[in-house]
């Protein structure tokens, strides 16, 4: 199904749907931002990202021993 955003409007879908744009060719920067949910019980491994995810415990109790982002 072809859809076409208008400024400031988004598409939410889940990862393993297919999906694609043609290159940007406006002066309006596109962006795009990825969400993740995971079990507590997974340990991320910090050192291999650098800094670069930000980890948040949306729910439960950490069973991974990880190190969260403050979400205030």
């Amino acid at each position: 199904v072809y859809i076409e955003l208008d400024a400031n409007e988004c598409s939410l879908h889940d990862a393993r749907i297919m999906h694609a744009s043609e290159p940007n060719t406006s002066s309006i920067r596109r962006c795009g931002w990825t969400m993740r949910f995971t079990s507590t019980a997974v340990q991320y491994n910090q050192d291999r990202f650098d800094g670069t995810h930000i980890v948040y415990l949306a729910r439960g109790r950490d069973l991974g021993n990880n190190v969260y982002a403050d979400p205030t």
